[in-house]
């Protein structure tokens, strides 16, 4: 679904006001996914805000949800929502977002222009990536979950095992974090396939993972 997203939160707030046939079909979008949240939309929410609300809107009857944006100039955003009923659907499309956008993982802008900086400015974006993920992981396994859990927030938290297994087993080296299987026997390595979606679909419990310290 491709929406454009500037013009869209410019006139949320007319839209609610009036019965204009020109409004109509932003207020029937609005009526249709923000019907008990209509205070949550407003014109003057960030943009990153409002694109993420409605795909988090889109996220019913257990489809999977995410966006790409496109930034064609100066504040003109356009977002592209995915949509899939299947979790491995969904991971390939994450996989494509991840590819166009190595850093964050959610868009394009065509105007940002090149500076002899921009390899510090990637660093700096990479490492506030990384310990957002490492906060989320260390909130998450609070209380002990299992690698299907694991999967599955990972991937509505909009991260790749690539992403979160390394920091899995560097905490695991570190007794960061205790593994135990099924038995209650100690798991001492993590593998990446553990989180595939083979896995996740035949319900295979290989572990659970806690955070210690």
């Amino acid at each position: 679904m491709w929406l454009p997203i500037a013009n869209m939160k410019r006139f949320i707030d007319k839209s609610k006001e009036t019965d204009q046939s020109a409004y109509l079909p932003l207020k029937n979008f609005i009526n249709a996914f923000f019907s008990d949240n209509q205070d949550e939309i407003y014109s003057t929410m960030g943009v990153f805000e409002f694109i993420n609300k409605i795909s988090m809107a889109l996220r019913v009857n257990n489809l999977y949800s995410t966006t790409y944006y496109i930034e064609r100039d100066q504040s003109n955003y356009y977002s592209l929502f995915f949509l899939s009923p299947n979790n491995l659907g969904f991971e390939k499309i994450l996989e494509v977002k991840w590819k166009l956008d190595e850093i964050n993982g959610r868009g394009f802008s065509q105007i940002k222009p090149a500076t002899l900086f921009d390899d510090e400015f990637k660093l700096e974006d990479k490492t506030k990536k990384l310990d957002y993920l490492k906060s989320e992981l260390k909130s998450f396994l609070g209380i002990s979950k299992s690698n299907l859990e694991i999967r599955q927030f990972m991937l509505l938290s909009e991260f790749l095992p690539k992403h979160f297994v390394p920091i899995l087993k560097d905490w695991l080296k570190l007794e960061t974090i205790g593994c135990t299987g099924p038995s209650g026997n100690i798991v001492s390595k993590i593998f990446t396939d553990d989180f595939n979606y083979k896995n996740f679909k035949n319900k295979t419990h290989l572990y659970s993972v806690k955070y210690l310290k």
